[in-house]
């Protein structure tokens, strides 16, 4: 029967599909042993130590229509792999065979009550990268009812999903409506967790492009987000530069590749800090010297001392320990931030005054190249708590800048107006 099954897919749809051993067990499911799906490389696919079904309808068997009471996965791994040269990765290879227009008229279907998977693994690898492993993820264990397979279209109601990846971070809990097509994957009304972190929301990932290869530049992700709660020590195994041991609330909508994407109608809070507006982010993950984030229409409400903790990479060498006076401080506009360049157009309200910038700094992580340009309005600035000098007081001021510690010709300030400097001479 075995024989039978896998040789009419394989002569059907060209595949590679071998079941070393199958039998019935004691509750009278069948039981398959050693099954190996080959991809177009003849190197593993898939493979199941076991599965065990219950069938419904033993009528369909050695056709295109099987009906499962449930099935149990075993042992399972999956390859997901783009190969060197090549721009598909072979389950997307694997998964056009069931999708071809001569074979839309005998198209293969199964569908199952309920789905449990244990003890599984999937690793997913493109050999075009520089470091090739993207996702190593063990430990798998799943529960899904109303499951069904429609040539290489799968759909289910995911009750419970947990996994381990490499990366560090582990789903203790998934739940969603599950779907899996040629072109995407959607999980509707998802709730993830894990021990720190739980999001809630729509998830879609388009891999029409390559399918998975150059996972971080070409899948894209469109993400609807309810009010979530996620951890730094969880985001760290994707970017490794956030605070430790930090939870940011958060909603907002997510789109774009993992390298390239905007996260807008945001509204994120963490310790002190209140965040809002449109924010993207773009080449974030090609390291330290290339990241480029656009700040727009936000509205931050923050200190020093947050923001320090929560990018203590970029920003705790960067900002001046000064702004430490500001205390928890109002910041509204737009703003640009690269590795060299700083821009902004926006107004701070602290509780030693306001200043209106338009302002770019240029070397901003080195203050002996540091140079600066623009304009500054300040209204009842209390120079003096910012700089510790007691001599100065509140200042108003509109001021253009231009100012390099490394070259002394590019010094300068030009004052537009000032109205108010209070000095006190001391006694």
């Amino acid at each position: 029967m075995a024989s039978r099954l896998t040789g009419y897919l394989n002569q059907t749809y060209d595949t590679q599909i071998a079941i070393d051993k199958v039998g019935l067990n004691w509750q009278g499911n069948i039981d398959l042993r050693d099954l190996y799906i080959k991809d177009h490389h003849q190197d593993t696919l898939i493979f199941a130590g076991q599965l065990q079904a219950s069938i419904l309808d033993f009528s369909n068997l050695i056709k295109t229509d099987l009906t499962l009471g449930s099935f149990k996965l075993s042992d399972t791994k999956l390859f997901i792999k783009t190969y060197k040269n090549e721009t598909r990765d072979n389950m997307s290879i694997f998964s056009g065979k069931f999708n071809s227009e001569k074979k839309r008229d005998n198209i293969f279907k199964l569908t199952a009550d309920d789905v449990f998977i244990k003890n599984s693994a999937i690793k997913i690898t493109d050999q075009n990268l520089s470091t090739p492993l993207l996702f190593d993820l063990t430990n798998l264990e799943a529960a899904a009812q109303d499951f069904k397979i429609l040539g290489p279209d799968v759909f289910a109601n995911i009750s419970s999903l947990g996994l381990s990846s490499k990366r560090g971070f582990e789903i203790t809990g998934l739940s969603s409506q599950f779907s899996y097509t040629t072109e995407q994957m959607t999980l509707k009304n998802m709730k993830l967790q894990t021990s720190q972190s739980t999001l809630q929301g729509d998830v879609i990932m388009n891999y029409s492009a390559n399918g998975y290869s150059d996972f971080v530049n070409t899948v894209v992700f469109t993400a609807s987000f309810k009010p979530s709660s996620i951890a730094t020590n969880d985001l760290n195994g994707f970017y490794n530069e956030f605070g430790p041991n930090q939870t940011i609330g958060f909603k907002g909508d997510f789109k774009g590749v993992l390298n390239d994407f905007s996260f807008t109608k945001a509204a994120i809070t963490t310790a002190n800090t209140r965040v809002a507006g449109d924010y993207y982010f773009k080449d974030v993950l090609k390291g330290p010297t290339a990241f480029n984030i656009n700040f727009r229409r936000h509205d931050i409400t923050t200190s020093y001392y947050d923001l320090r903790r929560f990018l203590p990479n970029i920003l705790g060498e960067v900002l001046p320990e000064e702004l430490s006076k500001l205390g928890v401080f109002d910041y509204d506009g737009s703003s640009q931030i690269n590795s060299k360049t700083f821009t902004t157009d926006a107004t701070f309200k602290s509780d030693i005054g306001i200043a209106t910038t338009s302002v770019s700094i240029d070397n901003y992580k080195d203050v002996a190249l540091a140079s600066y340009k623009g304009n500054i309005i300040l209204s009842s600035f209390d120079i003096g708590a910012l700089t510790k000098e007691p001599s100065l007081g509140e200042v108003s001021a509109n001021v253009s800048i231009r100012w390099s510690w490394f070259y002394p010709k590019n010094r300068g300030y030009s004052p537009g107006w000032c109205y108010l400097f209070v000095f006190f001479s001391g006694v």
